[in-house]
């Protein structure tokens, strides 16, 4: 339960432009993969489009980053 929870809570974050881009980016994959009969591209629409569902990626967009707030930097 606390796992469907977590899911759930990543999915209300906020949208960005990219990561809607990349979900779309999946799908697309999935929809030529099952026309083309081609499962590789369907497994790597599959994990395109898990990324943005679940927030993940490159970058500081899915509060991976740890900021340092001190003043003097350390």
């Amino acid at each position: 339960m606390q796992v469907l929870i977590g899911f759930i809570n990543k999915l209300k974050m906020p949208w960005s432009f990219m990561r809607v881009l990349r979900l779309l980016m999946g799908i697309f994959l999935i929809v030529q993969g099952v026309y083309a009969h081609q499962w590789m591209a369907i497994i790597f629409g599959i994990g395109f489009s898990l990324l943005p569902l679940l927030n993940l990626g490159c970058g500081c967009e899915g509060s991976s980053c740890a900021i340092n707030e001190s003043k003097d930097g350390k």
